[in-house]
């Protein structure tokens, strides 16, 4: 009697898929096409849907008005931060409790083959997400919403793997020129390093520039009209005054003027103060220096100039907000003045004016 011979699992699986194929093609309607073109010397031409046209990609030859789309290719980025590995095995698709479908697709790779793997030794994942970590191989997932049809979920899985493709592209070139910039930028350090003055330091940055190290980006200062001799100095149409700090806090009283100051002199890292709840003037405190805080002394002096030329200045105690300039809005359709604050803090402070008659600009 003869010894049975041991099947593995790699050729039942074969013996299956070709089983499969071999049914498909008994009962698919191209099978005649395809009969044609296997059998030895079979007239390929004289199928119904004409001859093979060469694919200028090299990947697969169709007749003519038949396409192919290509699902992933070795090397492709992943969501999960890995690429697409080589030497697809088989696939499989399964449902998911939310009603969706997810496609399961094997990589058998041998330690030999880790060029064609998701990862390399330096970002390997996690040994407990590893079917087997002495191996390099595993399965590619592919999660299908059930918010979408099949089209629109591999629309938009081509979508992401396009948007991929190019940022992927984008970062080789700057990681390459990266690279070749940093010999210089080392040199350069070392040359900053050895600076003593401004002037020096001007004439590296000139330097530099010219290698091609350093952007220097300088703003250009607008140019003033000339005053005529013996006319007053150009006045703010609103009224300045200077903290116990130092920085300058313009105000407007009219709607219009605090338009202006809001909408037209402040910037939007600028601090900016009103009464919570009444009418009354826009308050902003200068920030030039994009202080992340304002100083207690100035924040207090700008919210009391805000109680104080407010609806609320009979008041003993009133309620100011303190925000950042971007943090305000105008109203559209509204009279000038008419604004909407998202983020802010508030102050309570006593309605006076802590600059008395030190301000300058229109009385």
């Amino acid at each position: 009697m003869k010894p049975r011979k041991r099947i593995g699992r790699r050729a039942v699986l074969k013996g299956m898929a070709l089983g499969a194929a071999g049914l498909l093609v008994a009962l698919h309607p191209l099978r005649k096409w395809w009969l044609l073109g296997c059998r030895e010397g079979g007239p390929v031409a004289a199928a119904g849907f004409g001859p093979l046209r060469p694919d200028p990609n090299g990947i697969l030859d169709l007749p003519e008005g038949f396409s192919y789309r290509v699902l992933g290719r070795k090397g492709d980025p992943m969501d999960d931060g890995y690429v697409m590995p080589g030497s697809p095995d088989g696939a499989g698709v399964f449902p998911t409790p939310d009603g969706g479908y997810r496609i399961v697709r094997n990589h058998e790779l041998s330690v030999s083959q880790r060029r064609r793997a998701a990862y390399s030794a330096g970002n390997r994942p996690p040994a407990e997400q590893m079917y087997d970590p002495r191996c390099w191989g595993g399965t590619v997932t592919l999660e299908l919403d059930p918010r979408f049809t099949l089209t629109e979920n591999a629309q938009r899985y081509f979508r992401r793997a396009r948007k991929a493709r190019r940022a992927r592209e984008v970062v080789r070139q700057r990681r390459k020129e990266a690279g070749a910039r940093l010999p210089g930028l080392g040199r350069a350090l070392s040359r900053a390093q050895q600076v003593t003055s401004v002037q020096a330091l001007e004439q590296l940055e000139e330097s530099l520039a010219a290698e091609g190290l350093l952007r220097l980006v300088r703003r250009e200062r607008p140019r003033r009209a000339a005053r005529r001799p013996g006319s007053a100095p150009r006045v703010l149409p609103v009224r300045s005054y200077l903290s116990a700090d130092g920085l300058e806090v313009l105000m407007g009283r009219t709607g219009k003027e605090n338009d202006l100051v809001t909408f037209k002199l402040a910037a939007p890292h600028d601090f900016w103060f009103h009464a919570q709840g009444f009418a009354g003037a826009h308050v902003v405190v200068r920030n030039p220096s994009r202080l992340a805080k304002l100083p207690e002394a100035t924040a207090r002096q700008a919210a009391m100039l805000a109680a104080y030329h407010s609806k609320a200045r009979g008041s003993s105690r009133v309620e100011v907000i303190m925000t950042h300039r971007r943090q305000v809005r105008k109203v559209k359709n509204q009279p000038p003045g008419r604004v909407l604050v998202r983020r802010h803090e508030t102050l309570q402070v006593r309605p006076e004016n802590p600059f008395g008659k030190k301000g300058v600009g229109p009385s």
